[in-house]
């Protein structure tokens, strides 16, 4: 008991160290590169405001918190495709397996392709000058990590990610880590946890930072049929985020979700931005989820998601 205590003093003076950092940096808004890496994956998190990190138990936990490929009952695949905002597709491919006693390994593969892009020219006085042919952006990472059992219901991960960013004739190359804790309460339902992540830990890229971030989250078990989860997100180039969501098992083979993401810099949102929705099927050993996001008034655009999952 001593030891979980200690255990857990040392993640809460590191949690409000990094906070603090967070904070101070938050002036640093879009100046972080990479910044593809703080779009989330899989279907089921989206639609559940991506209030994930204390959920995540199937193979998309190594992206929200390696810590919980400890929950996997065997291999899984998995695959999601997100038509993002202006054009951007988004193509992520996943497995992990569990490896009894030691824990679960993961690997995934993130591609986004943000399509043709317009050279604009610019005068001496930075007045644009009009079009002049497209060039192409694509985005590459690679992750492999595993998550393992500890004492007092503790388990933990970690997951490692080789970068890659290119941008016309120009390229880019980083890593990054990113850990994870996650605690199953002792009381109530074994849905009831308690997360912490660091995510994007690692040096510079081309000078410029990668988008470092900080989250918090629980998950509950109201009933039998629902789950749901809160977290807090602090990011290094902006201010905090809020997120709650939930999941309701209609019957054996749908579920329905629903989430709200509140992000605390409102000046670039409105109220119907952060909204998420979902609905979920599973028939034996494959699920396949599908999720829409607002993005508000201003942008007039939705972001739609489809992931499979499939275990064998």
């Amino acid at each position: 008991m001593k030891k979980s205590i200690k255990i857990w003093s040392l993640v809460a003076l590191v949690a409000i160290y990094l906070t603090g950092q967070s904070w101070a940096a938050s002036d640093e808004t879009g100046t972080t590169a990479a910044n593809f890496l703080k779009i989330g994956v899989g279907a089921r998190p989206a639609a559940m405001g991506e209030a994930y990190g204390a959920i995540a138990d199937d193979a998309f936990a190594l992206y929200w918190n390696p810590a919980g490929l400890v929950n996997l009952k065997t291999r899984e695949f998995s695959f999601t495709h997100t038509e993002w905002l202006l054009d951007t597709r988004y193509e992520y491919f996943g497995f992990a397996q569990q490896f009894k006693p030691f824990g679960s390994l993961g690997a995934g593969l993130a591609i986004i392709d943000a399509g043709d892009i317009p050279n604009v020219g610019e005068g001496p006085g930075g007045e644009p000058l009009g079009q002049s042919g497209t060039h192409n952006a694509r985005f590459f990472a690679f992750s492999i990590g595993c998550g393992f059992p500890m004492r007092y219901d503790i388990s933990g991960g970690a997951a490692v990610k080789v970068i890659s960013r290119k941008i016309a004739d120009e390229s880019a190359h980083g890593v990054a880590m990113d850990l994870g804790i996650l605690y199953e309460l002792p009381f109530g339902p074994k849905a009831n946890k308690v997360s912490f992540v660091l995510q994007n830990i690692g040096p510079d890229i081309d000078g410029e930072p990668l988008p470092f971030i900080v989250k918090i989250g629980s998950s509950h078990r109201l009933r039998e049929d629902v789950i749901f989860g809160l977290e807090v997100d602090i990011p290094r180039d902006n201010n905090l985020s809020l997120a709650a969501g939930a999941e309701k098992q209609v019957n054996e083979f749908a579920v329905l979700r629903a989430g709200y993401k509140f992000l605390a810099d409102r000046n670039k949102q409105d109220a119907l931005s952060g909204f998420s929705a979902g609905v979920g099927f599973s028939h034996g050993d494959y699920k396949l989820d599908y999720a829409v996001v607002t993005y508000g008034k201003e942008l007039k655009e939705l972001s739609h998601r489809i992931a499979l999952l499939l275990r064998f």
